[in-house]
């Protein structure tokens, strides 16, 4: 999807953090972080029909605080 690493600034990783999926609705989600370049934070909602994916949606934002930090960021 992306083209691949070469000419990029470093190797793409991702990271999924909590997963969930309800077989009987078709319907799950997963937290992830991605880096590739600049690193983003985000969830995906899917909804799977006859075993293929039907609806795919994704959120992410931008931020290089680590994954525990972004979901819960330190109080004063």
């Amino acid at each position: 999807f992306f083209g691949g690493d070469a000419g990029r600034p470093g190797a793409m990783t991702m990271a999924w953090h909590r997963t969930a999926f309800d077989p009987a609705a078709g319907v799950g989600f997963g937290e992830f972080s991605f880096r590739y370049g600049t690193q983003a934070h985000g969830v995906t909602v899917v909804t799977v029909r006859d075993g293929r994916i039907a609806q795919w949606r994704e959120y992410w934002v931008e931020s290089e605080l680590p994954f525990a930090d972004f979901v819960a960021p330190t109080r004063p």
